[in-house]
């Protein structure tokens, strides 16, 4: 009896959820980030401020737009010792009360972790470099 080969395959996920998750981190340059420099967000608080609906009517058909707005706080953990705390905040607007609220819920967790980001010295952009220079500054002191 031959034993099958493990696949990359994702049906092994059960939800749909899990799927999106999934997706998120091979697809994401955010997740690239967090994996690189051993970040660790945590989602310390997540509220749903409103969510409105509006009816927008045309000649033909009217259609209900829903916008919704969160708020979260965020805590950044940077080598397992440093860490930061941030409020984000996000707005969308989606055909379906969930959808809105998702999406918002989206924006808001990644203002927060670009904002707790900043903290630390913008680690989504030029972290690299900066290593980098500073990695060849103390090679040329030695010398």
């Amino acid at each position: 009896m031959e034993r099958n080969a493990p696949t990359n395959d994702d049906s092994h996920l059960q939800t749909p959820f899990e799927k999106h998750q999934q997706h998120l981190k091979t697809e994401s340059d955010m997740y690239r980030h967090f994996e690189r420099y051993h970040l660790e967000l945590v989602i310390k608080d997540i509220n749903v401020d409103f969510v409105d609906e509006e009816e927008i009517k045309s000649e033909q058909a009217s259609m209900i737009v829903f916008t919704a707005g969160v708020s979260v706080i965020a805590k950044l953990v940077y080598d397992s010792y440093n860490s930061h705390e941030q409020l984000g905040y996000g707005t969308a607007s989606g055909d379906s009360r969930g959808k809105a609220i998702l999406d918002a819920k989206r924006k808001a967790i990644e203002d927060a972790s670009i904002r707790c980001s900043k903290m630390f010295g913008d680690i989504h952009s030029g972290h690299a470099q900066l290593m980098q220079q500073q990695k060849q500054a103390a090679t040329t002191q030695h010398r």
